[in-house]
């Protein structure tokens, strides 16, 4: 536990926010009170108040390096020598990411601002250069039709990825046996790589 005053500011926020991801690891946000949270490091919840600015910036900042570290998971995965393979590689590698850590991926979806709380703009970059990212993977370089076009076809598959991972961890995916989140995943990327080859044909 925390003993108050002896930690810097800095120390403080990673002492807190550490604590949080270590909560996460086997049980679910809700079950983890500001003010139990605040009596395991030894510090007041204003304390925490005082140096996150909200309850709602403080959950924010713990789904930001969530965030990070799935960027720099789906980042590793990437590099397959075909569309197909690569794509497949990171909607699997996203796939994985929420199994491994069910709670913080859980919460970087559950997570609302307060009202009037507007996103900050550190945590929209987060969110474009993970979708910058995937588009780059479906078309790199001059490949990319558009702008617009690309981030549209990173963002419907990234939906279609994510609700089939929902789906799995919530074992309610309500297939045969033999068939899990992978299969889909599998089917999703082939008919989507089928589609966009057949564009670049008829063009």
């Amino acid at each position: 536990m925390g003993r108050k005053g002896k930690h810097t500011r800095e120390e403080f926020r990673e002492l807190v926010l550490s604590e949080m991801e270590a909560h996460l690891e086997t049980s679910p946000a809700e079950n983890l009170s500001l003010r139990n949270l605040s009596k395991r490091i030894g510090y007041s919840p204003g304390m925490l108040i005082s140096v996150f600015g909200s309850q709602s910036l403080f959950l924010l900042e713990v789904n930001s390096r969530t965030l990070d570290e799935m960027t720099d998971h789906l980042n590793s995965k990437g590099g397959g020598s075909t569309l197909r393979d690569n794509l497949y590689r990171i909607a699997e590698g996203y796939l994985e990411f929420a199994e491994q850590n069910r709670y913080r991926w859980k919460m970087v979806f559950e997570h609302k601002m307060a009202e009037g709380e507007p996103v900050p703009d550190w945590m929209q970059n987060k969110i474009d250069t993970l979708f910058a990212n995937l588009s780059h993977s479906i078309f790199p370089g001059s490949e990319t039709p558009s702008n617009e076009q690309a981030d549209l076809m990173a963002k419907t598959l990234w939906a279609s990825v994510h609700g089939i991972t929902q789906l799995s961890l919530d074992d309610k995916l309500f297939i045969d046996a033999g068939m899990d989140g992978k299969s889909m995943i599998k089917v999703l990327v082939d008919n989507f790589c089928a589609g966009i080859n057949k564009n670049i044909a008829e063009k």
